[in-house]
């Protein structure tokens, strides 16, 4: 309750150069320790001391001050616009970084099919979400069945076209899973935006290198490059970067040329000639070979 709102980079209402200075901007904030998407459990740790509870309520949260915004937002409307409140008209882009961004792809699903709204643009920063292979987002994925570890009670939150557990990867099976019900208007789209080398990623994903969390980031935009209503802005920058929507990386990164807030602002200002965006940097050689690392 202490953060302040987010005031730079996409979320800023004053900046010039924002694209999105005076659209409708949803931000979730970083973390509920539960990534935004909890079904309403509570985790009491008796193995520390002093013993601790946590709550996991995120996506009952995300919901219903998305409902009360709504609500603002319609009274305003029927107060000002003849035809008073529709749920088609507010376009929106709904973002968040790190444990926002997965909210903001967990999440969407629910902006469009439940609150209707339907001109939406998802953009997770640095969420990619990614498989390790081993344990990691994945194991997360057991969120859905409330039996298991770390059983969240998730299933009725997740899309009801993905709900096993391998739609925890944000960067993969999700966006696969959601590209068949994208683009009922331009709006509806989902664009990824990360730095290949990012440690925090690789940390809390529990990937062995950075190596391996760039290969595999590589091989998951390899597999989704072309899927209608998913776009990618992968940076290729070797100092480690994590979030850059609501920072000055917002203003001043860019791949050929092209500054990450003007590709953003492009792709909802005119959806149909989105492109993607992937830098190799000098993330070449045995950076991206972990077998190479590892001997």
């Amino acid at each position: 309750q202490s953060n302040g709102l987010p005031s730079a980079g996409m979320m800023s209402s004053t900046a010039a150069t924002n694209p999105f200075r005076d659209w409708t901007k949803v931000g979730l904030p970083y973390c509920t320790q539960d990534l935004h998407i909890g079904g309403g459990v509570t985790t009491t740790f008796t193995n520390v001391a002093p013993p601790f509870t946590v709550h996991r309520y995120g996506a009952l949260n995300v919901r219903a001050a998305m409902r009360y915004v709504r609500d603002l937002i319609w009274a305003e409307m029927q107060a000002s616009d003849p035809e008073g409140y529709r749920a088609n008209k507010p376009i929106v882009v709904f973002s968040g970084s790190s444990a926002g961004g997965y909210g903001a792809a967990y999440n969407y699903h629910w902006m469009l099919d439940d609150l209707g709204w339907v001109n939406t643009t998802a953009v997770p920063d640095a969420a990619l979400g990614m498989d390790n292979g081993t344990f990691g987002v994945i194991a997360l994925g057991t969120i859905v069945q409330p039996a298991t570890f770390p059983g969240w009670n998730v299933a009725p939150f997740m899309p009801p076209y993905c709900s096993s557990a391998d739609c925890a990867e944000i960067f993969g099976n999700l966006g696969i899973a959601t590209a068949p019900r994208l683009l009922g208007t331009p709006y509806q789209q989902i664009l990824h935006v990360s730095n290949q080398v990012d440690t925090v990623q690789v940390n809390t994903t529990l990937f062995p290198s950075t190596a391996a969390f760039v290969n595999t980031a590589r091989a998951s935009y390899c597999s989704l490059q072309g899927t209608p209503g998913l776009h990618s802005f992968l940076r290729g920058a070797s100092t480690p970067i994590h979030g850059q929507v609501l920072n000055s990386n917002w203003d001043t990164g860019a791949i050929d040329g092209v500054l990450m807030r003007d590709w953003v602002g492009n792709a909802m200002t005119n959806p149909t000639a989105t492109t993607d965006l992937s830098e190799e940097g000098t993330l070449v050689g045995p950076l991206i070979h972990p077998r190479a690392v590892d001997e």
